[in-house]
This record gives structure tokens, sequence and C-alpha cells, in this order.
């Protein structure tokens, strides 16, 4: 089985096994703890270089839309000053990843080292810089959900 099969079996299992009263970057926590168990048991001692990037597989289970992709990095790579478009759960798999991510409110950057098996869940509209090692494979998950917001705001209440 390749590479992207495995990874949509495990994110499938993950994604109807989570509760759906989990959404946002609560629902991105909790995933981002049981996908690293798996992964780190189904694919630690693959070899890495047969694989190609994955981009954009999607996923659709209970209204909740997973997109994600992998990311094989033969060189170094720098993604600069990148806005988060959706809440995003990034895992490195292999060798190590730098973020950088700027506070919105005070222009202050904070940054963030992941080591092999860790991740990082970043809400929508971050700011960040991503700094790919060489042979660096990433894992990303962009995710989004159809729920209703149903938190009460000034322009709701009557």
């Amino acid at each position: 089985m390749d590479l992207a099969n495995q990874i949509t079996n495990i994110l499938t299992d993950e994604l109807s096994n989570i509760s759906d009263k989990s959404t946002g970057i609560v629902f991105l926590e909790k995933l981002k703890y049981k996908l690293i168990e798996k992964i780190e048991t189904n694919i630690k001692n693959k070899n890495f270089n047969e694989f190609e990037n994955i981009n954009q597989t999607k996923i659709e289970i209970n209204k909740r839309k997973i997109n994600f992709k992998l990311i094989i990095s033969s060189s170094p790579k720098i993604y600069l000053n990148t806005k988060i478009k959706a809440n995003l759960l990034v895992i490195c798999l292999k060798e190590s990843l730098g973020i950088n991510i700027q506070n919105q409110n005070n222009k202050k950057n904070f940054t963030f080292n992941c080591i092999p098996f860790t991740g990082i869940v970043l809400p929508i509209d971050t700011k960040c810089s991503l700094n790919l090692n060489k042979k660096s494979v990433i894992l990303e998950i962009y995710y989004e959900d159809d729920f209703l917001d149903i938190e009460n705001t000034k322009k709701n209440i009557i």
C-alpha cells in the first residue's frame, strides 16, 4: 500500500472516532495526538526516498473536510510570510521543521522547531514562515467544517 493510501486510511479512521462536538483547532489538536501515535507505528521505518510529494488529497466525513498534503523536501526550502487560509495541523515525520509565527497584536515573532513525530496546530489567518531542512518530510492537514456557528456575537443578540 502506498503512503497516500496509508495516511488516508489513518485519517478516515480517526475522523470517525473523534466526537462531532469538537471543531476547529480543538479538533485538530485531538487529531494530532491520535495521528502521531498511529503514524509513528505504521510509517516510522519507511524509506521516504521512494515516495514523492502528495498534492492535496481530500477526505470528507461527517461534514468535516480534510485536505492533506505530504511535502518531501530534497533540498532546504523556506516559505516566507504565508497567511493560512484554513485551520492547519503540521506534523514533521522526518528531519526537522522550523516555524516562525507572527503575533498579530504586537507583531512579535515566535519560533518553534518541530522534531520528527511532533506537530503544531495553527488557526486560520495566522501569518507564518516555514523552514524545511534538507530531506524533511512534512504532513500538512487543512481542516474545514460545515458546522454552524452557534456562539452568540453582538450582531446576533436581539
